[in-house]
């Protein structure tokens, strides 16, 4: 009787985890981020983020497109 429950066991969880998998979130390398950066308009959104806070701002090249980094303090 025992072997009985453990097989529903881990057949139910078997379909748990296959149905997580079928339906879970597509991976990230489907994920296609595109961002345009201009040293202007990277300033001016420092500015309205951080205020006095703000030491620097630049554009800088990564894996996803070119960033704006906000530095402040």
């Amino acid at each position: 009787m025992e072997g009985k429950v453990a097989k529903g066991f881990v057949l139910a969880v078997a379909l748990v985890a296959l149905t997580f998998m079928a339906t879970g979130p597509a991976p990230a390398e489907a994920t296609t981020v595109t961002v345009t950066c201009s040293q202007p308009d990277c300033t001016y959104k420092c500015k309205d983020a951080y205020h006095e806070k703000l030491l620097a701002a630049a554009c800088r090249d990564t894996a996803f497109g070119k960033l704006c980094v906000c530095y402040h303090t």
